[in-house]
């Protein structure tokens, strides 16, 4: 149930941060973005066991609710989706497609 809750709040947060086309444009100007960034590298290459150095980010959005980070995997369908705080404290990750190809 928790995982659930999370995955809908993250895209929640995504939908809602992508409304806004500067956000995403003024992310590297917003304090803690870089360590979102990096928090949430480590935990979606931990969870996957990807090497950090092949994962590549798509986006980061800053909003009110926390620092969400989209990630592509190498080899997967759809990317990953990751909220952390300005101090780098990682509130979740999950994959945004199906599970049954990951």
């Amino acid at each position: 149930m928790k995982r659930n809750y999370l995955a809908g709040a993250v895209l929640l947060l995504f939908a809602t941060a992508a409304s806004s086309a500067d956000q995403g444009a003024n992310a590297a100007a917003v304090p803690g973005t870089a360590k979102a960034r990096n928090a949430c590298l480590d935990e979606v290459a931990k969870i996957t066991g990807i090497a950090r150095n092949t994962l590549s980010v798509i986006e980061v959005l800053p909003s009110e609710a926390g620092i969400g980070v989209n990630i592509q995997v190498p080899g997967a369908q759809a990317p990953w989706s990751c909220l952390a705080d300005a101090n780098g404290k990682v509130q979740g990750a999950s994959y945004t497609g199906s599970e049954g190809k990951l």
